[in-house]
């Protein structure tokens, strides 16, 4: 059985004893696979998880020839990390590639011959698997004749989710497969 984003709260600690034999966790990008604010027991014989992170953004890439002339190829967007979908049946979603950045070459007329400078925005970061952080994202290419370059910062990877928050509260009877972080 799949359990996605399971939350404990509001009972008294001490009362509840989960058996876990299929998986729980979080939902896409950085979601907590198990909260609780209560002391609770937990015998874990399948996967626990956090939601993979979100990919970092790719950065932006400026090329200019004289004053007149200008081209910026836009970075792409991070890919989204894997986890339970966020609505319904929970399914477990892959994590998907980061985009292509775009491109775009100077206009105006060629320098004596010269290949036009065409500036390229990085390429997104892919998301991560689930319990794994986000790849950062890259930067910016160049071809071609231009004068000079300025370049966007490409973004970091987001961290896996916790597969548990208020592991301070939790008695692991059976550790299981426990992917991403613990807090509390």
């Amino acid at each position: 059985m799949d359990v996605a984003s399971l939350n404990i709260t509001g009972i008294p600690h001490d009362c509840l004893t989960i058996i876990n034999k299929g998986r729980i966790g979080g939902v896409f990008n950085s979601g907590t696979g198990l909260y609780t604010r209560t002391r609770i027991r937990i015998y874990n014989y399948g996967t626990i998880f956090g939601g993979g992170g979100k990919g970092g953004g790719g950065a932006w890439k400026s090329i200019f020839r004289g004053t007149s002339y200008s081209a910026t190829g836009n970075g792409g967007a991070g890919g989204d990390g894997a986890g339970f979908n966020t609505s319904g049946t929970p399914i477990l979603v892959s994590q998907t590639s980061g985009n292509t950045g775009t491109s775009q070459t100077v206009g105006g007329p060629a320098i004596g011959g010269t290949t036009q400078g065409t500036a390229t925005g990085g390429r997104g970061g892919d998301g991560g698997a689930i319990g794994m952080r986000g790849a950062d994202g890259s930067y910016g290419s160049t071809t071609g004749t231009f004068e000079s370059q300025s370049d966007g910062v490409a973004g970091n990877g987001a961290a896996a989710g916790a597969y548990v928050d208020g592991n301070s509260l939790v008695t692991w009877l059976a550790t299981g497969t426990r992917l991403g972080n613990a807090t509390n």
